[in-house]
């Protein structure tokens, strides 16, 4: 699924705040009662809680760590919010996303909420993250690490990072020596839950979105119209993405299971990507919070520029 949303790029913290919110109406229509909800830290998930008017009860658990404040105050915030809208147990903790050293890293593991939390892992059937470029000011973990440590994952191949997780330029998990000093879900693990969300803005991140893609690590994506057009006019230059990803060779992984339709108007995603133009917020099969209205919006969405569907 590619949920797109004409939304004005001039102001960036407003259209991160924006996706977040369309993140969350988008995660309405996708979760079932039966589903595991993985969850983790990003600034653009920050207005994800407020969107939600209702979820199943079924249990939240949380990804990775956070950055140190002040942009990592709200991850705990954030997975409690969702499970209250629900109902369900969150399954939290706290920790930095990035440690000094790797024995640290391995001691904090072992602590208890965390190690709980880490069991949960492979139960998880959908996860909710944001995916960031290997750029300055395109990844908070780039931003975070020193000079000589970027242009070594740089050199190993790194194009992207999805919830803490290094992706190369195929868009399969790149074994880095950072690995050892992080809290997060390990690139194994992420690559078998079932059906990952992704939110990405920024035009600039197209091609760490199309590798991701590329590499079937995505299986849904929240973005806006100029990173979608720049994704697509890759696609046309002979890119993979958004149309079905090639094997290169690899073996066959499962295909996605199907998702419910996106308020009728979303066809399951089973292996193929289908973009739907939308302006503004999602209408889904979801109602209303009791004393809450979503705004009158136009059934029919607008075709997608270029090629994708």
């Amino acid at each position: 699924h590619a949920f797109v949303f004409n939304f004005p790029d001039e102001d960036e913290e407003a259209l991160r705040h924006r996706l977040g919110e369309a993140a969350g109406q988008a995660l309405m229509d996708l979760i079932t009662p039966g589903d595991v909800l993985g969850m983790s830290w990003s600034r653009t998930l920050s207005g994800l809680a407020a969107s939600l008017t209702q979820l199943p009860p079924c249990p939240i658990v949380q990804l990775t760590g956070a950055v140190p404040p002040p942009d990592g105050r709200d991850l705990l915030d954030l997975v409690r919010g969702v499970a209250r809208v629900g109902g369900g147990p969150a399954h939290v903790f706290y920790a930095p996303m990035i440690l000094d050293d790797a024995q640290t890293a391995a001691a904090i593991r072992r602590q208890g909420d965390i190690a709980d939390a880490f069991a949960l892992l492979p139960s998880v059937t959908v996860a909710v993250v944001a995916l960031g470029a290997w750029a300055p000011g395109l990844s908070t973990i780039y931003d975070a690490i020193t000079p000589d440590e970027r242009d070594a994952l740089a050199a190993l191949g790194v194009r992207a990072e999805l919830a803490g997780v290094f992706v190369g330029a195929d868009g399969r998990p790149v074994p880095t020596p950072l690995d050892s000093r992080m809290i997060v879900t390990p690139g194994p693990v992420l690559e078998r839950i079932p059906f990952v969300l992704s939110v990405a803005y920024g035009v600039a991140k197209s091609p760490a979105v199309c590798a991701a893609i590329r590499g079937r690590l995505v299986h849904g994506l929240v973005t806006h119209a100029s990173l979608a057009r720049a994704m697509l006019s890759a696609y046309s230059r002979g890119d993979d993405p958004p149309g079905d990803p090639p094997d290169h060779g690899r073996a066959a992984r499962p295909p996605v299971p199907p998702r419910p339709p996106w308020g009728g108007l979303q066809p399951p995603c089973a292996g193929r990507w289908y973009c739907k133009s939308r302006a503004g917020h999602p209408g889904g099969r979801h109602r209303p919070a009791a004393g809450r209205s979503l705004p009158a919006r136009d059934p029919r969405p607008a075709p997608p520029p270029g090629r994708g569907r």
